[in-house]
């Protein structure tokens, strides 16, 4: 009997700060999220492991409207 790890993600989101983020593996990485059709720009946030769940962090940048 192995015991298994469990893989803990953050969760995807669909529309945070004009921006989709796809679900991420939970591990303090930083991810770059996609901008909104209609909007541009850079955004990042980290996803972080707090027990047995993952939390995304504040959003670096901004996605604006054309």
């Amino acid at each position: 009997n192995q015991n298994q790890k469990i893989s803990v993600y953050c969760s995807s989101i669909s529309n945070e700060g004009n921006a989709e983020w796809d679900q991420t593996f939970a591990d303090g990485t930083t991810v770059d999220g996609n901008c909104l059709s209609g909007y541009y720009g850079s955004v990042s946030r980290t996803c972080s492991q707090d027990g047995s769940n993952g939390n995304w962090g504040s959003i670096s940048g901004t996605c604006d409207g054309i």
